[in-house]
């Protein structure tokens, strides 16, 4: 059973990696100019992230 419109076979798909279970965040101060997702993507704020340290 293929649609006419598929241009590819859905069978020969597999999957490779798992959905993530953390959830992501993206926090700004209560001084900033951004207070909403469509703030975020249409206002200047700057970002930093975080990583591993090393022990």
């Amino acid at each position: 059973m293929t649609p006419p419109d598929a241009h590819f076979d859905g069978r020969k798909f597999s999957w490779i990696g798992s959905m993530p279970s953390d959830t992501s965040l993206c926090l700004t101060g209560a001084k900033s100019q951004v207070k909403t997702f469509a703030d975020m993507l249409n206002k200047p704020v700057v970002m930093a992230a975080g990583s591993p340290s090393r022990h």
